[in-house]
């Protein structure tokens, strides 16, 4: 048997959202026994309300988050330094 190539290079394109597809799409198959049963997944794009765009909170987020993550990472490779040395 042979390795499903384009099931692969899709995966590494789409991600988990194939996978979790091609996943249902068994599924269903194997229910109804139907070889021709599909569902089909679909990004729709969103617009955003202009209300949103003005959103402090996520301004917040965006100008915080980094120092967070920074500060967060910082025990962790003090430690490892640490033990290491």
């Amino acid at each position: 048997m042979m390795p499903k190539v384009k099931e692969y290079a899709f995966y590494q394109y789409y991600g988990f959202a194939y996978l979790q597809n091609w996943a249902a799409n068994t599924v269903l198959r194997r229910i109804t026994r139907d070889r021709t049963a599909q569902i089909t997944a679909m990004t729709v794009p969103m617009k955003i309300p202009p209300n949103m765009l003005k959103d402090p909170f996520a301004f917040l987020l965006t100008q915080a988050a980094p120092y967070i993550f920074m500060c967060m990472y910082i025990p962790m490779l003090y430690r490892t330094t640490y033990r290491i040395v």
